[in-house]
């Protein structure tokens, strides 16, 4: 039987003015190991790649969530995006909406914001962190995913290996995870 997954209900969603959707959320700065117990024991499901990240070196402090504050997230679907996803392509749309590159800290939170049926609502299976890649497994880059439980495995934080060219993991029900500035919050 499978654990019931606990959601974060304090978190609230919005459009802003170019339609996108934001989520706002509450800052826990929180080490790997820890982030690790916090999403298990709420029924959450981690890829072995995802603990990795979390555990290794490269998830440090510059990484992390300040404690308490708030933080507004902004998802910019792929469909917006087109076919071309590449690390330079990716700043220019956070900077076309004012966007800016995200802490990798956000994805855990996401993780817990985003309820199955909300992502389904939304039309998506995945959501990309587009934050700094952290090295963690043999000197290979990472970004976290978030997926939805599409065969029945659990609400994933998972990873993507970084690229350059990361046309190669996206399928189009994709979403791209930037920070609002905090001048705009």
């Amino acid at each position: 039987m499978k654990k019931k997954v606990l959601f974060d209900r304090s978190v609230s969603f919005e459009k802003n003015k170019f339609g996108h959707c934001v989520v706002t959320i509450i800052g826990q700065e929180i080490k790997g190991e820890e982030e690790i117990e916090r999403l298990e024991s709420s029924g959450f499901v981690l890829s072995q790649f995802a603990k990795i990240i979390l555990t290794s070196g490269g998830y440090d402090k510059k990484h992390r969530l300040e404690k308490g504050k708030r933080y507004r997230i902004a998802l910019i679907p792929k469909s917006e995006i087109g076919d071309t996803v590449t690390a330079e392509y990716m700043k220019y749309f956070g900077k076309k909406f004012g966007y800016e590159i995200p802490k990798a800290g956000i994805m855990p939170r996401i993780r817990e914001a985003f309820s199955d049926e909300k992502m389904k609502e939304m039309n998506l299976e995945t959501i990309i962190g587009f934050h700094k890649p952290i090295v963690a497994y043999l000197d290979h880059t990472f970004i976290f995913r978030i997926d939805r439980d599409l065969y029945d495995d659990g609400l994933c934080l998972g990873a993507a290996l970084w690229s350059e060219e990361m046309d190669n993991v996206f399928c189009g029900k994709e979403a791209f995870a930037f920070m609002v500035p905090s001048a705009d919050a």
